[in-house]
């Protein structure tokens, strides 16, 4: 949807630039903006981006059309990065910002009039169409590199990535610990130890919970006794009955 509303704003930037020129200036009218360099003027174009193909105002608006249409699907449709679908709202935007003018006014207002260098008049959607095609050239030669990854599932790459960094056998239902977390913990462990008693070839770790006293054990100890189920042969030898 973040697409569709940059597109809805660039349609709108370039609906109210036009607006204002038309409003502000006759046709041919001009205004330096920054003096020898740009400037504002009214100017009609029957033909496309930058005054190319001029006098085909129908063909390009067919044109115009199944663009918008295509890039419309490629947006719900397609699972390309952020990068890619920028590049598209940006084509979407200035293509249906001509789009307009051409079905209402059958010609398409332009404004901006570079005068450091001998180029055509151009207007906010053809900005936004120029700028959208490099960037879309920049995803495709660069950002669509891991084009594949994109059209898995967010649990499908989940469990790619996991695969990547632990192994085959190894998915999001595994509970996986780093080495180093555990030879951490072991360290932490032996250093809150209140003392380390050898046992043959083992070591047993003794620990001391500072908010359990000695006679909280003794009254464990003496409940557990009194809980304990005796068998016959308990009871008879503890009266000296060996069997």
């Amino acid at each position: 949807m973040i697409y569709f509303i940059i597109a809805f704003l660039i349609i709108l930037c370039d609906q109210a630039a036009k607006y204002f020129v038309t409003l502000k200036f006759g046709l041919g009218g001009s205004l330096d903006l920054i003096p020898g360099i740009l400037r504002i003027t009214y100017h009609t174009n029957s033909g496309g981006a930058f005054s190319m193909l001029d006098n085909y105002t129908l063909i390009l608006t067919i044109v115009s059309a199944v663009v918008a249409v295509a890039i419309i699907v490629l947006l719900i449709a397609s699972k390309w990065s952020g990068f890619g679908k920028l590049s598209l709202a940006f084509i979407l935007g200035g293509a249906i910002g001509n789009l307009i003018d051409r079905v209402v006014l059958k010609y398409v207002v332009d404004m901006f009039y570079p005068l450091f260098v001998n180029f055509a008049i151009f207007n906010v959607a053809d900005i936004f169409i120029t700028i959208g095609a490099i960037l879309f050239i920049l995803f495709i030669l660069f950002g669509n590199k891991h084009a594949g990854d994109q059209k898995l599932s967010p649990k499908e790459r989940k469990k790619e990535r996991m695969t990547r960094k632990y192994g085959p056998d190894v998915d999001e239902s595994t509970i996986t610990i780093p080495a180093e977390e555990i030879r951490a913990a072991e360290e932490r462990a032996l250093e809150s130890a209140d003392e380390i008693e050898p046992e043959g070839d083992d070591v047993t770790v003794v620990y001391k919970n500072p908010m359990v006293t000695d006679a909280d054990i003794a009254a464990a100890k003496k409940d557990a006794e009194e809980k304990k189920e005796y068998s016959l042969e308990d009871i008879m030898r503890e009266y000296g009955h060996d069997f």
